[in-house]
């Protein structure tokens, strides 16, 4: 099994290029089993109240994009999201 723990730049703002960027990372990575990213890896870290204006409603958009980010890289897309947590 292939496991992959990213270390992401959080000077990259904005919840899509962050969707982006991620995305570039784990398109290099050579087969992987399972990707594990930091908590709040699409938002980034912010120092102050101005991460509220980018909360994301019970994880909704999260969720969606992680999914469809498994199902392009995974061999049997039928398996994807049996194991959110």
């Amino acid at each position: 099994m292939r496991i992959f723990a990213l270390e992401l730049d959080n000077d990259i703002k904005g919840i899509e290029r962050r969707k982006a960027y991620i995305e570039g990372l784990i398109e290099k990575l050579p087969k992987p089993d399972i990707v594990v990213l930091p908590e709040i890896a699409i938002c980034s870290y912010m120092a102050s109240q101005k991460i509220w204006k980018l909360a994301d409603d019970c994880s909704r958009d999260a969720s969606q994009w992680t999914v469809s980010i498994a199902k392009n890289i995974c061999e049997f897309p039928h398996n994807v999201g049996e194991f959110f947590i």
